[in-house]
């Protein structure tokens, strides 16, 4: 069972290891401080995109194969919106990101993942990322990890967050098994057992299949099933992103 990298998670340059490329010499606490969000939901409608906006995505490129695989993933969500998405790259000696969606590949930070939720990205600083993705893109979480990221990105939040979600945690055991794979109490609360407040939430019933849904191992429930991970667009996911992002 695959236990994730928190999406929030705060990052120093230590993360990072040593490199000279630029991409990788940017201040990492800086993006985990952006990154981290203050109001959660579903999906918060105040932070979906213009329907029919094109959305200019900018992706570091490490090598051709990766850049490839990440656009490949988002793609998963490009025939059920109504958003025309472009693709540029983003050179490591650029000064000033280009995009709405800038995303940092990263082969130092392998399993983490972040985004800021839908339009926030207009509020982190040009020369800062909206996204960090860091798996192995030849791992077969990759492609997992940037279709769940990039549904952040389009507004959407954790399914496993969903007022109605009936998981019945072990707390003490959740909170052993997160730490072990080096999360803090802050960030299990945040990405994992928090519940969204009815009053701010666009959402449809709870979906256990949801790419938007963490995988769990029974160990960290009482009930001891394991929630598997889902690797593709649930039905659910596209009839609610369709209905955000109507054609």
């Amino acid at each position: 069972m695959n236990i994730p990298k928190p999406c929030c998670r705060t990052y120093s340059l230590n993360d990072a290891g040593s490199t000279t490329n630029a991409s990788e010499a940017l201040d990492h606490e800086a993006i985990g401080n952006s990154l981290s969000r203050t109001t959660r939901s579903v999906a918060a409608p105040a932070k979906f995109w213009t329907n029919g906006q094109t959305l200019r995505i900018a992706i570091t490129r490490y090598d051709e194969a990766m850049f490839q695989t990440v656009v490949a993933a988002i793609n998963q969500w490009a025939p059920h919106v109504n958003l025309n998405f472009e693709f540029i790259e983003l050179d490591d000696n650029d000064e000033l990101y280009d995009g709405d969606i800038r995303i940092l590949l990263s082969h130092f930070k392998d399993g983490a993942g972040s985004s800021v939720i839908g339009t926030d990205a207009r509020n982190i600083l040009p020369h800062l990322p909206t996204m960090v993705l860091g798996t192995d893109y030849q791992s077969s979480f990759f492609t997992v990890a940037a279709m769940h990221e990039f549904g952040h990105a389009l507004g959407v939040e954790h399914e496993h967050q969903h007022p109605d979600a009936p998981l019945d945690w072990n707390l003490s055991a959740l909170y052993r098994e997160f730490k072990e794979h080096g999360w803090t109490e802050e960030e299990i609360y945040r990405n994992v057992l928090k519940k969204f407040d009815y009053s701010h939430t666009r959402q449809t019933p709870y979906d256990p299949k949801s790419i938007m849904h963490y995988a769990f191992p029974a160990s960290v429930m009482w009930d001891k099933i394991e929630v598997p991970q889902n690797n593709q667009l649930s039905e659910q996911d596209i009839k609610f992103i369709s209905s955000v992002y109507p054609r």
